[in-house]
Parts: C-alpha cells; sequence; structure tokens
C-alpha cells in the first residue's frame, strides 16, 4: 500500500469516528463546547478506546486467610483478560474499581466490546468470591510493573477493591429495560415459539403497540438478559457478600500488612480502598471500620435489590442470595449513621476499635474524621435522604471553598485538614475526575432534582462543579497535549500519570451531562 493511499484510508476512518462521536454524544455538539473542545473529548474517548488490551497468563496470589504476613503463595493456571488500562505507559495493566469507571464511556460508545470486557473480568471471581484487585498476567504485563513495587504482584485473597464493575453492569440491564420490553419476555419467547414471526408481529402491535418482528431478536435480547442476570446475582452479589464476611468491622483489610507508607505522614497506605494515602487511623489495625467500605457495599446491594428480573423463573436460584442482600442492607444502613456519623465533626468519620475495650459496656469506638473523597461518598453515592441534616452538612462542606471545593474541581481532601497535601500527595487533596463525575452525578440526578431543603445550593454546586472540572482538564491538555491522572488544587495544573485516558475521559460523559443509570433518584434511606 503506498502512502497516499493510507493517507486517504486513515482520513476517511477519522471522518467516521467524527460522524460517530456526534451521534453518540449529541449534547456535546449541541452545547457551548467549540470545535476544539469536541476535538479534546473525541481524544480521550479514542485513548481509552485504544488502551483496551488482552492478557494472558498467570496470577501470583498468596493465600492470606489468617492476617499473617507470607503466607503460601500459588500460581494461577493461565487465564485470559480483555481490559482498558488507565495509562498505557505508567500502569498498562488492569485495575478492578478504575475498570468499572472506564465502562460509564466505553458502554456508551460500544455496549458489546464493554460486556465483553466486564465479562473477562467476572470470569476471575474466586470460588469464594473474590476478585483480584491489580491484574498484570503474563510474562510480558509483569515486565511493566515498577521493579520497587514488585510486592504488589502478589494478590492478597482477603485484599479487596471497591465493586465499581456493578455500576455499568447496572447501566447495560437499564439500557436493555430502554430498548426491549423485558417484563413482556416470556410472554414473546412462547409466541415465537408457538407461532413464529407472524404470532410475535400481532401481539407486539396490538397488545404493545410496539414493532418487534423477529423472533431471532427476542431470542438474543432474552440470552443477554439471562448473561447480565447472572453476572450480576451471582458474581457480583458473591463480591459484596465475600466483601461483607472478609473485611472485619468493614474496614479494609490489609494496612496492618502493607510495608507500603506514605512518604511524609508516616501512616500506613490503604491500597484496597482506591484511596491510597487518604489518611485514615495514624496506627493500623484489624479494628478498623470505614466509611467509604460501608458505602459501597450499601451502594452494591442497592443495585442489586433493584435488579428488576424480566420472569420470575430468570432469578429462582438466586432468590437465597437477594433476600440475604435485603436482610444486610437494613443493619448496614442504620450502621451508616450510628457508628460513622459524628455529630461534633458534622461529617462522616472513619472509626476504630481498642481491642481493651471492646467488651465493655461503653462505646469503644473512636472516630478519625477526615473529609474527603471516602467520607463524603454517602454524599457521593446518592445514599443520603435529601432532607437528612447529614445531607445539608456535606453539601455545604463541599461547596466551602476551604474545604472541598476549589476553581478547578472537588478536592480529595479538605484544605482544612492537618495533612492536606501531605502524605503521597496523592489523594490528599488533588482533584480527580472519576470522584467528582459521581458527586455530579448525584447532585444532578437527585439532591437538585428532588425538592427538599437543599435543592437550590445542590444545583447551584452542581453547575460551578461541572464547570470547573470540565476547563480544568481541557485547559491542560491544551496546555501539555496530555489527560493527567490528577491535577493540583491550588493551580490545576496536572499530576501523577500522562497520557492518562483511563478514569479521566469521564469528563466526556461530564460534558455530554450522562449520568443515567448510576443514582438512584429517589428519596427513601431507612433513617428515622
Amino acid at each position: 500500500m503506498n502512502a497516499t493511499r493510507f493517507a486517504s484510508m486513515l482520513e476517511q476512518a477519522e471522518k467516521r469516528f467524527e460522524e460517530r462521536f456526534q451521534e453518540v454524544f449529541p449534547r456535546i455538539r449541541a452545547s457551548q463546547f467549540n470545535t476544539r473542545q469536541v476535538a479534546q473529548a473525541q481524544e480521550a474517548l479514542a485513548g481509552l478506546l485504544g488502551g483496551i488490551s488482552y492478557f494472558y497468563g498467570s496470577l501470583i496470589v498468596e493465600e492470606n486467610q489468617t492476617g499473617v504476613e507470607s503466607e503460601p503463595i500459588s500460581i494461577t493456571q493461565p487465564l485470559a483478560l480483555i481490559s482498558a488500562v488507565p495509562s498505557e505507559n505508567k500502569f498498562p495493566r488492569g485495575f478492578l474499581w478504575d475498570e468499572g469507571f472506564h465502562h460509564l464511556l466505553i458502554q456508551r460508545w460500544d455496549p458489546e466490546l464493554s460486556f465483553i470486557c466486564l465479562h473477562s473480568w467476572l470470569q476471575l471471581t474466586m470460588e469464594s468470591g473474590w476478585i483480584p484487585r491489580e491484574l498484570a498476567p503474563g510474562i510480558e504485563a509483569r515486565s511493566r510493573f515498577p521493579k520497587d513495587l514488585t510486592k504488589l504482584l502478589v494478590q492478597s485473597e482477603r485484599v479487596a477493591n471497591p465493586p465499581t464493575l456493578l455500576i455499568p453492569l447496572h447501566r447495560h440491564w437499564r439500557m436493555l429495560q430502554e430498548a426491549f420490553p423485558l417484563v413482556e419476555l416470556d410472554t414473546l419467547l412462547s409466541l415465537c415459539a408457538e407461532g413464529g414471526d407472524a404470532a410475535l408481529v400481532d401481539y407486539t402491535a396490538m397488545i404493545l403497540d410496539k414493532s418487534i418482528d423477529r423472533c431471532e431478536t427476542v431470542t438474543r435480547v432474552a440470552d443477554t438478559a439471562q448473561r447480565l442476570t447472572d453476572l450480576a446475582l451471582q458474581k457480583m452479589a458473591r463480591y459484596l457478600l465475600w466483601l461483607n464476611k472478609t473485611q472485619e468491622h468493614y474496614g479494609w483489610f490489609g494496612r496492618n500488612l502493607t510495608t507500603l507508607r506514605v512518604q511524609d505522614g508516616d501512616y500506613p497506605t490503604t491500597l484496597a480502598s482506591g484511596f491510597d494515602d487518604f489518611p485514615r487511623a495514624p496506627v493500623a489495625s484489624a479494628r478498623e471500620a470505614h466509611v467509604d467500605l460501608l458505602s459501597w457495599i450499601l451502594y452494591g446491594i442497592g443495585r442489586l435489590v433493584a435488579w428488576v428480573p424480566y420472569d420470575g423463573r430468570a432469578v429462582d436460584s438466586h432468590k437465597h442470595i437477594l433476600h440475604e442482600l435485603r436482610s444486610l442492607e437494613k443493619s448496614l444502613q442504620r450502621r451508616l449513621f450510628d457508628i460513622h456519623w459524628s455529630s461534633k465533626a458534622d461529617m462522616f468519620c472513619d472509626m476504630d476499635q481498642a481491642e481493651s475495650s471492646a467488651s465493655e459496656s461503653a462505646s469503644p469506638w473512636q472516630h478519625h474524621c477526615h473529609l474527603g473523597y471516602p467520607t463524603l461518598l454517602p454524599l457521593s453515592l446518592g445514599l443520603l435522604p435529601v432532607n437528612a441534616t447529614q445531607t445539608r452538612a456535606l453539601l455545604e462542606a463541599a461547596a466551602d471553598p476551604r474545604q472541598l471545593w476549589s476553581p478547578y474541581g472537588l478536592r480529595s481532601l479538605s484544605a482544612a485538614d492537618p495533612f492536606y497535601m501531605r502524605g503521597d500527595r496523592y489523594w490528599t487533596g488533588p482533584i480527580w475526575v472519576p470522584m467528582n463525575y459521581l458527586t455530579l452525578a448525584a447532585l444532578k440526578e437527585k439532591y437538585a432534582r428532588l425538592p427538599g431543603p437543599s435543592q437550590k445550593s445542590a444545583a447551584h454546586l452542581y453547575e460551578r462543579t461541572r464547570q470547573a472540572i470540565i476547563e480544568t482538564v481541557l485547559r491542560e491538555h491544551e496546555r501539555t497535549g496530555f489527560f493527567w491522572e490528577h491535577y493540583d488544587p491550588a493551580t490545576g495544573r496536572g499530576g501523577g500519570g500522562h497520557p492518562f485516558t483511563g478514569w479521566t475521559a469521564l469528563v466526556v460523559l461530564i460534558m455530554d451531562e450522562d449520568y443515567s443509570g448510576i443514582i438512584d433518584s429517589d428519596g427513601s434511606f431507612l433513617v428515622d
């Protein structure tokens, strides 16, 4: 092929991509964004899609069941993984909690590709329900692992990650519901079995006032619905129950085992949470309770118990799991308020429990209060009722420039916290797109939408935070040519890995104002 022919083919491919982008994200083109900003959004999406990789090889697993360091290590049978990556040069491997965010954008562009990747991840679910958190299967992938962090190659069977894969799974289900009358699926399958396409056409035209003319379509939808239900109510439900069983006191396991400590602050990291150097209790113990872990489990349960089966038989084998999750949900909702809310600090806080006082009648719990992404999660995940005192307090803190709000987006740690911009300066102040995205979703779909005492302030916070994060990401891309891992809360300058078209590419959905299926829009919650 000569150069002229190749250039022509490349130009045609770019044109098709741009046309498809306009079809998939019409609100971006129709809004206030100029041609250059649209091109930046296209580059973010292309970078994320281009990072989807195929991995094959074994994993190194530490069978850590007793809480003692240096448990027996085993090598798994070779396995395959299809996954997006956070950054092709800095993090060229799969990360469990990153992947849930990746697919909020990938599934919008190519639902089938997204489902293939999610299925690939969930096939790694172990018998116990555990899913490995950081995957570099095979010699080639392991060779790209930083030499000073090779300890992290070993995956402990008790170290977790947030269950973010449930978010795109739930959205896949919502998309299927919107495109097809799932409540009629059992009837449509029977019609097809008895009368074929003709019976299907007659029924849908007369009864549903909708044209479905091929039984092949009905069969395909039934298969997709069943596979989604199985992944959600088998794999992800088991993972949630595994989290509930293994993470004692709802604290991220592993802080007391890791030898990694932050550079400035001298406290252990919490890698399992994803918020690595965010300040927790200064001394790690097995008696910690972390508000973000509890919030993720509650949110995940909410995604699953709201799963509407297309017929009763579809979930017969999962009824015991649903019953267990519903029972667990009520107790955890109460725990969030009774254990983690500090009226003195006016925020949700991590807790720990001294061993010597564990059996005393007086409360043995001690708050460790640091306002930031982990302790804002009850709001960011839409877990709070619109009229709750806690909702008002967190909205005020998020809007306060002395605490979380900055002209560049919401900070990961309050500017008033003594650990602000200490540690590794990773999650101790810098601005991250995915957590801004979740908070924007909660504001847009719930707190600014439903009537309540904070409705207007939530709407105002949404508008200015959305504008801030979009301007920050696009301005830095214009200045440097890169999308960044995180952004400086004082200057908006990019920091960490680059190019970072993993979850930073969520700026595309923020520009498009697409938060569908992320947050339950009702105001219900079990609280007096």
